[in-house]
């Protein structure tokens, strides 16, 4: 059972258009943005449900073409649409971009396959996993738990490895407890420990913390710790 990335079937069409509608979209995207009502409809009509489906129907050039002289909806537009919906998908953090100071210990979760932030996640996801990985490889439960929590927040879409360190020096250590969370004091906690100094310099908006709680709130139940 995947209990790590978001569900793509679960995200329906009207749920992806109301997503674009409200989070901000790159340059080169914004063409999303043209007649979404009608263009988003038509796709219904074609009985296109999910993101998946989305995906699913359009994952080659000859496919989008197909679509394309089908619902008079331009190529380019779903090359892009295709392109946007594909960007849901998971992306596991290399351990190297999480833990770059510790090359030690980036050796010794390689020589336990543990490459990436996904595999962390679905080795460590229990308490009895995070137990055994501590005896086998010989590592603090303490330094588990914390790489567990940033492996956990990087799971949502936009999060990298600064602002999910930032989120767990302001105690906002989960995917749960975001949840918990208003979208003013998520932001307000990024703020404090932006102003502090510590980390590079990331400018977010309280539309960009948004779409981050959003995005939270897609994905399948986190760890207990």
């Amino acid at each position: 059972m995947n209990n790590y990335e978001i569900p793509l079937d679960k995200i329906s069409l009207h749920k992806f258009k109301s997503i674009l509608q409200t989070k901000r979209i790159l340059p080169s995207r914004t063409i999303l943005l043209e007649t979404i009502d009608e263009r988003f409809s038509t796709l219904e009509e074609v009985r296109i449900r999910s993101v998946k489906g989305l995906i699913d129907t359009l994952k080659s050039s000859k496919l989008i073409d197909a679509m394309a002289q089908k619902t008079g909806i331009p190529i380019d537009y779903l090359t892009i649409l295709k392109r946007e919906a594909s960007s849901y998908k998971t992306k596991p953090e290399p351990m190297k971009a999480i833990l770059p100071e510790d090359q030690k210990l980036l050796d010794t979760l390689a020589s336990a396959g543990i490459k990436n932030s996904r595999q962390f996640y679905e080795n460590c996801y229990n308490a009895r996993q995070r137990e055994a990985l501590s005896s086998k490889l010989k590592i603090d439960e303490t330094v588990i738990e914390y790489m567990l929590k940033l492996c956990d927040l990087l799971r949502i879409n936009g999060v990298g490895p600064i602002f999910a360190r930032m989120m767990i020096e302001g105690g906002i250590e989960s995917v749960n407890i975001i949840l918990t969370l208003s979208e003013e004091e998520i932001y307000d906690t990024y703020n404090q420990i932006r102003l502090s100094g510590s980390y590079a310099d990331i400018p977010l908006s309280r539309n960009d913390i948004r779409y981050c709680k959003e995005m939270a709130g897609l994905l399948p139940p986190g760890p207990n710790y």
